[in-house]
């Protein structure tokens, strides 16, 4: 049973009346009940046109055979094919006027794909109806199928073309002219060079011929008419047969179409300059061989499913996929002459998803990647192009093709490797599979299977080595290789290259800039953590693990090398951590004896300078496993980093920045004060080096009363030690000897909660004080004494100024001038007997000795009246 949709039919002519008009004229006068009234206005009318030719109709030509008929076949948006016959029809029903007579063929869309794949039915339909008779009434039926003539012209094709003047030249002009046509919205006019009565024959002729060598997709949009009498722009029409003389030169309408006016030889716009027109020689040189043109068209079918019309209907498209099927049929000068653009080329039309339904371009692609894996053996490599070709297709590929693809590109690559001039080729290979990390990675793990392959990707990780300039560069390109071949990355020769290139980056960093260097190994060294942390679940963990312990120990071993202790900042040292730190063991047994030292100093700091506040056993166990040059170097280090940090949260380290070296060598025990009375700290130095760092803000007293609440600083007893006692009373002798006289400090000092320094404190400012204080301070409980003492030097300082004023000689007005007035002092001494007091020294001190001669005694009080006399002076202290 016939399933499918019925074909449809419509008749158009002058009549008494039609489907659309009651009155007699132009109209579809019959058609089939399916067919819809508005398709007929909209899409038949316009092709429902027959103009007689002029020459015809210039000598009244009765015999209407002799006019040629003009069939049209056009497709439809909505899916539907016309194939339609207008005929001159002479006389209508009257007798009075001439007519024409239309008869149209509508095939639905179901039933057109076995119109288009069968070349001759459109072109040999047996019947067209050339007159209707009104009282059949105005149904036409629905039909289950047409009759055709089964001759065929196509085995005589070659007859018709020279009989139609057409060599190859014009055939492929010709045939280009209409595929450009279907794809644009120029149209193809032709004026062939026979009789009018027979253009519509041979038009017919070569349109079947045309339309063979037109692949499937071009036919589906292929429109024609085979007569008209004038060129005329029509919707769905390509080509357009018309009588000739009527495509006249000059014509402005027409500069932009494709002309074909075989009566002037003259062929306007169909100059051929593209190269390589594959599909025009392919149709010329099959056209007589129809079962391989039907193969190159579903060829072609396969290769453009998923396509859009912008490829599907492109010349260039069939240009490409001929020279692809010639290829395939085993034409490999094509191939040779341009293997990338025929990899390129298959490659434009497969993706992921439309793969699996083309077999041959997969098939395509594995023929030739075969020819070039045989041609390996003379030595011949595959251009780059051509293998991101490949890659592309490992990229759209299954995991059965992309195991194949991996192993070809590793041959090519080992082959290129070997054999390739350029010595950039195989980095350029390498470079563009990274953009495919599955396929690098697969690559490189089937290299790392073979020796013979490994050194293609060692000498590619050579040379990313080389240029790398930064520390940061090298941990990027260390990532990389962890990141996309781990294989690579866990290899023996990858560390060598990696301890090679940080030693070689940091030599090369500024030599009297150790900074960079120590922050050049400490970024490695955290980067180099943070890998081990990332890879600590790995399945390479060992050799991970192994990896970054070797780095990590040669950059630390460098530094230590090259590193000065008695010439190193505070933020360096913090830099240091990381090998400060390093509690592998490794470290201490692969150090020389003068890095040993340097990592013990740096350690002994560190346990001093840590947040952490270790206990004084633990600090003076690292201190006393230090030699005496050792503790010294670490001492001053401790003394130059706190030197701007003295504040309460440093005191404590400040007290191990003067422990004794005294001791050196020995345990932490020998310094225990059950053991020992000695103190292992220098506390006068302590206090000297607190005091000239704060001189300004009085830091000093405040540690002064911090530390009498610690227990460094007391005896087994619990009291003040000796030694620090000692040294707070040196402090204020002989460096601060003011500080107690200033009410505010003294009152500060005063304000510690420990009972004997603040006695130490007040017998200091005691003693800095004159005689009469200490003496009145001395006495305080003696009040009878003193206040006698005190009526005594009352009564002694009248007298002495009685006498005084006694002896003083009264003024002489008549004293000559300019003569010197001797002082009173002077004149005191006159007249006791004593020598004058000789003239002040240079300098005007009144501090300055007196001449032996002068009889003054020069045990006399400093605290004296200036006015008194020195004899009348007791020398007695009260």
């Amino acid at each position: 049973m016939n399933t499918e949709s019925k074909i449809l039919q419509q008749v158009y002519t002058r009549g008494r009346e039609g489907i659309f008009r009651t009155n007699e004229g132009l109209d579809t006068i019959a058609k089939s009940p399916s067919l819809d009234n508005g398709f007929i206005k909209k899409t038949l009318h316009p092709f429902c046109v027959y103009h007689a030719p002029q020459e015809l109709r210039q000598r009244g030509e009765q015999d209407l055979s002799l006019y040629p008929e003009s069939l049209t076949v056009f497709h439809v948006d909505s899916g539907e094919l016309v194939i339609g016959r207008s005929i001159f029809a002479g006389a209508d029903f009257t007798g009075q006027r001439d007519t024409i007579f239309v008869h149209n063929y509508i095939f639905p869309p179901d039933r057109v794909e076995s119109m288009l794949r069968q070349v001759s039915p459109m072109f040999r339909i047996e019947h067209f109806e050339s007159h209707y008779d009104a009282q059949s009434g105005k149904i036409l039926p629905e039909l289950d199928h047409l009759e055709y003539n089964q001759d065929s012209h196509l085995e005589s094709q070659q007859a018709v073309l020279d009989k139609l003047g057409i060599d190859e030249r014009v055939f492929k002009q010709l045939l280009w002219a209409i595929m450009m046509s279907i794809s644009s919205n120029k149209k193809v006019y032709i004026a062939l060079d026979v009789d009018v009565t027979q253009s519509s024959l041979y038009a017919n002729l070569l349109l079947e011929i045309m339309f063979h060598c037109l692949p499937y997709e071009m036919r589906r949009h292929f429109g024609f008419t085979t007569y008209s009498n004038e060129p005329q722009g029509k919707k769905h029409i390509n080509v357009m047969f018309v009588e000739k003389g009527s495509i006249r030169g000059g014509d402005r309408n027409l500069d932009k179409d494709y002309l074909f006016d075989f009566e002037n030889r003259r062929f306007v716009n169909v100059g051929l300059q593209e190269q390589n027109q594959y599909y025009l020689d392919f149709a010329w040189d099959h056209k007589e061989r129809p079962e391989v043109l039907t193969a190159f068209y579903e060829f072609a079918e396969e290769a453009l499913q998923g396509s859009d019309s912008s490829k599907t209907l492109a010349i260039a498209t069939y240009y490409q996929l001929s020279a692809l099927f010639l290829v395939q049929l085993g034409d490999t000068a094509i191939y040779r002459d341009n293997k990338e653009g025929v990899i390129s080329s298959i490659l434009s039309y497969l993706d992921a998803d439309t793969m699996p339904l083309k077999p041959r371009m997969s098939e395509l692609i594995w023929k030739l990647v075969a020819e070039e894996i045989s041609l390996i053996q003379n030595g011949s490599t595959p251009s780059l192009e051509y293998l991101n070709g490949l890659m592309h297709f490992y990229r759209i590929s299954g995991e059965k093709a992309k195991s194949k693809l991996v192993t070809s590109l590793v041959y090519f690559l080992y082959n290129g490797w070997q054999h390739h001039e350029d010595p950039s080729y195989t980095p350029e290979v390498f470079q563009a599979m990274q953009k495919q990390p599955e396929l690098f990675k697969s690559v490189i793990a089937l290299m790392h299977t073979q020796e013979r392959f490994t050194k293609v990707y060692e000498d590619y990780i050579q040379s990313r080595m080389q240029k790398l300039t930064s520390v940061k560069g090298l941990q990027e390109e260390i990532l990389f290789w962890v990141m996309n071949a781990e294989d690579a990355a866990t290899s023996l020769f990858f560390k060598e290259q990696c301890l090679r290139k940080i030693k070689e980056l940091l030599e090369k960093s500024d030599s009297s800039d150790k900074s960079e260097k120590i922050a050049a190994g400490k970024s490695m060294c955290e980067f180099l953590d943070q890998l081990y942390e990332k890879t600590n679940k790995n399945a390479n963990k060992k050799q991970y693990e192994s990896f970054c312990d070797d780095i990590e120990l040669w950059i630390s071993m460098y530094i230590l090398s090259e590193l000065d202790v008695s010439n190193i900042t505070q933020i360096e040292f913090q830099k240091l951590d990381y090998i400060v730190k390093n509690k592998s063991g490794f470290l201490e047994n692969s150090l020389g004896r003068q890095e040993l030292e340097k990592l013990r100093v740096l350690r002994a700091v560190s346990v001093v300078l840590s947040e952490e506040q270790a206990q004084e056993a633990v600090i003076a166990s690292s201190i006393n496993q230090l030699s005496k040059p050792e503790w010294e170097q670490a001492q001053a280090m401790l003394q130059f980093f706190l030197r701007d940090r003295i504040g309460r949260k440093h005191y404590e380290q400040i007290t191990y920045a003067f422990y004794s070296s005294k001791g050196q060598g020995g345990s932490a025990q020998e310094y225990s004060k059950e053991s020992k009375n000695d103190y292992p700290y220098l506390f006068a130095e302590m206090l000297a080096y607190v005091h000239r760092a704060t001189k300004d803000t009085g830091e000093v007293y405040d540690f002064l009363i911090w530390a009498v609440s610690q227990p460094k600083f007391l005896d087994k007893n619990q009291n003040l030690s000796t030694p620090y006692k000692q040294a707070v009373r040196s402090f204020f002798i002989k460096q601060d000897k003011e500080a107690l006289k200033n009410r505010s400090i003294f009152k500060k000092l005063m304000s510690s909660d420990n009972a004997v320094f603040n006695k130490m404190i007040k017998d200091i400012r005691l003693e800095q004080s004159n005689a009469l204080v200490r003496f009145f301070s001395l006495n305080k409980r003696k009040p009878v004494l003193i206040g006698l003492i005190i009526v005594a030097l009352l009564l002694l300082t009248l007298i002495v100024m009685s006498i005084i004023k006694a002896f003083a000689p009264s003024a002489d007005p008549e004293q000559i001038e300019g003569t010197p007035v001797p002082s009173p002092v002077e004149t005191a001494n006159n007249g006791i007997g004593q020598s004058p007091v000789p003239s002040p020294s240079p300098e005007g001190s009144p501090g300055a000795s007196p001449d032996a001669s002068s009889g003054v005694s020069p045990s006399s009080s400093p605290e004296m009246s200036p006015s008194a006399s020195p004899s009348s002076s007791p020398s007695a202290n009260p």
